[in-house]
């Protein structure tokens, strides 16, 4: 594993998305996927002027490049390589990656038909794409390997001719995540809940399934923000390995020495502005991607010992990776402050901001001794186990609000409305409720458990239930099982024997009579145990 992440950086000094170019053999047993590009170069936009001086700049720089271009009035062009087929069509969706992209043109009555007719490739795929249109085919925020999106650029277009000629041949990606279907609390039964991982997705590699999500693998370019914001750790990014990453939080110093004490995580693409950056108090460490160091490491550096912690937003971070990081930035600081710590211990800056955001932090001696931290099993539970680790006695306040989204919260159920049918509990994918009808029904509750997925309130008939993103300092409140709704057995009419409660009998009661034509009497039918009702059948 260590080779494969030492050749994933070096490969990305020269190629994009963490690639590596393979010369001769294929690989056996790599971790992670192929792309084969044969070097034809899908070019389309709206302007076929702009799109001829595209094709001819780019077949100036590599000749055994095939290029196809689609623009309206691109025959009327003269003086065209041999090399370039014209489309006078207008490309409408693209889709796929290096080696692999299929476009289509219109057809007709709303139709669209595969442009894959043109492409010189056996497969009747393209292997590139420059786009040229003012608004990108693709929306992605962080687009497929192999396709380019300049709009009206000029630095972006010059770019991309550079970087076309180099992605073609054989190249291997890191696969980057791993995931755990049996952890995801997306969906359950056909029900959605947990989205968290489809909504910070920049790469729009990750898609609902029938039964779970799905990750596209040759989509997939790394950032670590779906293991970030996965709050079971069904999704994990597996590289740097966490071993790696902790052990690089520990750097004691001499005793009784102010020790560089706060810690300063950045990604590669920083590493130029952090020559003016002030050293004297900052112990750097390169991570990437920057998710990679996640949540946990955050508060597990405050454990050691660190006055804060920095981390470093690169320019280049899309926008969803961005918003993932602060709000979990936001959802750890309200953390802290409910457990006795200094939130300003953590932020997340820019590199213009990096001076004043420490100015305030006091230093930390080595003197100081580490916290203990706790060794749960999981993402949840080692998280939990540093919290608590960190947590101070005596606190003031027991529990704290979190932000919507947060994954800590509680259940309330509304015992007025709630039948007890036990569908929450049913559905629940961390077992968090659980619930019973005998001897007496009710339903408990533990929020240790709990990562407010909204299963449960999706599925209740009733619309009984609520969530509540929050907090809870103390671990035995937290792990403690509380009921939060019981009910009373109701006795069979005829044997007398308890078989239903009664919320649950009054609403089944309820939804009968309101049926058209219901009769009275059907109610007394639902008051018999069914062993009575059977009998009653069979009488009959």
């Amino acid at each position: 594993m260590a080779e494969l992440i030492q050749a994933t950086l070096q490969a990305n000094k020269a190629y994009p998305a963490g690639l590596t170019r393979i010369f001769g053999e294929k690989p056996v047993n790599t971790d992670g996927v192929i792309f084969h590009s044969h070097g034809t170069v899908l070019i389309c936009g709206a302007s076929a002027v702009v799109a001829a001086d595209a094709a001819r700049r780019l077949l100036a720089r590599a000749s055994d490049l095939r290029v196809v271009v689609f623009a309206p009035g691109i025959d009327a062009i003269a003086d065209l390589p041999r090399a370039v087929t014209r489309v006078g069509g207008r490309i409408v969706s693209i889709k796929g990656h290096l080696g692999a992209f299929t476009a289509t043109v219109p057809a007709g009555n709303g139709r669209e038909e595969d442009a894959g007719l043109f492409s010189p490739n056996a497969d009747h795929v393209f292997d590139l794409v420059l786009d040229l249109f003012a608004t990108p085919l693709l929306q992605a925020s962080v687009p497929p390997v192999g396709y380019f999106a300049v709009g009206d650029s000029t630095t972006a277009v010059v770019r991309a001719l550079e970087t076309l000629p180099s992605l073609v041949g054989i190249f291997h990606k890191p696969k980057f995540f791993d995931y755990e279907a049996s952890l995801c609390s997306h969906r359950v039964n056909g029900v959605a809940g947990c989205n968290r991982c489809l909504a910070v997705c920049a790469a729009q590699a990750i898609r609902a399934s029938a039964t779970d999500v799905e990750v596209d693998p040759y989509l997939c370019q790394g950032c670590a923000s779906c293991a970030l914001v996965c709050p079971s750790g069904a999704m994990r990014f597996p590289l740097p390995a966490a071993s790696e990453l902790a052990a690089g939080i520990a750097r004691p110093g001499a005793p009784g020495e102010v020790r560089k004490d706060i810690l300063l995580v950045h990604d590669a693409a920083v590493q130029a502005d952090l020559d003016s950056v002030p050293s004297t108090r900052l112990q750097r460490l390169e991570v990437n991607p920057l998710l990679a160091f996640n949540e946990r490491l955050w508060l597990q550096a405050l454990a050691q010992g660190y006055a804060g912690v920095r981390l470093l937003l690169s320019p280049t971070l899309p926008v969803l990776t961005r918003a993932a990081i602060q709000a979990k930035v936001v959802e750890m600081r309200e953390i802290l402050g409910v457990i006795g710590r200094d939130p300003a211990a953590l932020a997340a800056v820019e590199a213009q901001d990096l001076a004043a955001s420490i100015r305030g932090l006091a230093a930390v001696h080595t003197t100081s001794p580490a916290l203990p931290v706790g060794n749960g099993v999981g993402k949840r539970a080692s998280l939990l186990g540093v919290i608590d680790g960190l947590t101070r006695k005596n606190l003031r306040k027991d529990a704290a609000p979190l932000p919507v989204g947060a994954p800590f919260g509680k259940v309330t159920v509304d015992a007025r409305s709630c039948t007890m049918c036990l569908a929450c509990v049913n559905i629940c994918p961390t077992l968090a409720l659980s619930g019973r009808m005998a001897p007496t029904p009710q339903i408990g509750f533990q929020e240790s458990l709990c990562v407010q997925c909204g299963l449960c309130r999706t599925v209740c008939p009733e619309k009984s239930i609520s969530l509540q993103p929050r907090f809870v300092t103390e671990p035995s409140r937290r792990n403690e099982i509380r009921i939060v709704n019981r009910d009373e057995l109701v006795p069979c009419s005829r044997c007398n024997t308890p078989f239903i409660g009664r919320h649950f009998l009054a609403s089944s009661i309820k939804m009968m009579l309101a049926r058209p034509g219901a009769l009275p009497s059907a109610a007394d039918f639902l008051r018999l145990c069914p062993s009575c009702r059977q009998r009653g059948i069979t009488a009959t």
